[in-house]
């Protein structure tokens, strides 16, 4: 989670601090998909932790036995093996009343997991006109960073090519903050792209402040402003930009988010997006 009380910029603390990446797993099969992520996001040299999380409900004996919590940690233990992942099991079971949302909120607050990576869909199966039910809870609800993770998701390779959302509000650019010094590694390409509905001003210098700290991050990448088509929203403007830049990962900022509250043009990208999108979530935090 990135913060506005000094956007644009990490402290060196900041910089270094240890991520803890969370893996919610159902055993739906997007979530063998979803590790390979949540491994990707991790930096070895920081000592990042990475958390397999389950939730089991007793009120479902009929669950076959390759969906019992016993068969899928054993499972993803040895899927962290073959990918040599130092991931740790977690379980939480279900409370009487409780939903499956409100148990994985929990489990991840008290486990203070930084970015939460869930599949865009469950056991139920994907829909193109709608999210999962817990996929959208974790983008409305708790603390931490979503990383959505879909079907058509790339298999991430070494380097990731990374496209960074902006509309260069102090909210996005905390964000950008945290993607540049905490999650981007060596080797990546980012690209920011600011999307609007005015058409593209190539003489604009708003974006000099992301190729400046990209360039002292030694990131490569590119910084441009698109417009988008003739009544055309914002949010298919900015997927049109990922499908042609062919990106990995597509990254944006969010505040004020509540159960109520998910910008739509964030809101609408996570929903069609085809490839995997990350969502930071931003506090404002008063000096």
């Amino acid at each position: 989670m990135a913060t506005l009380s000094n956007p644009f910029a990490l402290s060196k603390e900041q910089k270094k601090k240890k991520l803890r990446v969370g893996v919610a797993i159902d055993g739906s099969g997007v979530s063998e998909k979803a590790l390979l992520l949540g491994g990707r996001l991790l930096h070895p040299d920081r000592c990042d932790r990475l958390y397999i999380l389950h939730i089991s409900d007793p009120n479902k004996p009929w669950l076959p036995d390759t969906l019992t919590p016993d068969h899928l940690e054993h499972e993803y233990q040895l899927k962290c093996h073959e990918q040599q992942l130092d991931g740790v099991w977690y379980k939480k079971e279900k409370a009487k009343g409780q939903t499956t949302c409100e148990a994985l909120m929990e489990l991840t607050e008290e486990l203070q997991v930084d970015i939460l990576v869930v599949g865009s869909f469950g056991r139920k199966g994907e829909r193109i006109d709608m999210l999962g039910t817990v996929s959208d809870f974790s983008l409305r609800s708790g603390n931490s960073d979503v990383c959505l993770v879909k079907s058509t998701s790339y298999a991430l390779q070494k380097n990731v090519t990374w496209m960074f959302s902006t509309d260069h509000s102090h909210c996005a650019k905390a964000a950008f903050a945290a993607l540049l010094y905490q999650i981007c590694k060596p080797g990546d390409k980012l690209h920011v792209v600011w999307v609007t509905t005015t058409g593209a001003d190539e003489s604009d210098a708003t974006l000099q402040t992301y190729k400046d700290a990209m360039h002292e991050a030694k990131v490569e990448g590119t910084c441009f402003m698109s417009g988008t088509k003739a009544g055309e929203p914002v949010a298919d403007g900015i997927l049109a930009v990922a499908s042609k830049l062919d990106v990995d990962i597509l990254v944006m900022g969010i505040s004020g988010y509540g159960a109520h509250k998910l910008g739509s043009v964030s809101a609408e990208c996570c929903l069609k997006a085809r490839c995997t999108t990350l969502v930071i979530k931003v506090t404002v935090e008063r000096a």
